[in-house]
């Protein structure tokens, strides 16, 4: 078996590249989609005070300190 070929400096340096570029592409491919129909963070959250009631999130433009919890209306989870 001839290990010259492999262990030089060249398939080190060829390695290196390969794997940047590889990486390099992948990163840029990496992009959050939305998925149709199941709405958006502002449409299934919803606001909860300490006794699980149903509160707003915000007061305005400001957020609702009462709101401590979200209730999530897809997932139907707290």
């Amino acid at each position: 078996m001839n290990t010259e070929s492999m262990s030089g400096p060249s398939f080190g340096a060829v390695s290196r590249r390969t794997v940047a570029a590889v990486v390099g592409f992948g990163l840029t491919l990496a992009q959050a989609v939305p998925v149709i129909s199941q709405g958006t963070w502002q449409t299934t959250l919803q606001g909860r005070d300490i006794n699980g009631n149903p509160v707003p999130l915000m007061v305005g433009s400001n957020p609702n300190l009462a709101a401590i919890f979200f209730y999530d209306t897809r997932l139907d989870l707290t």
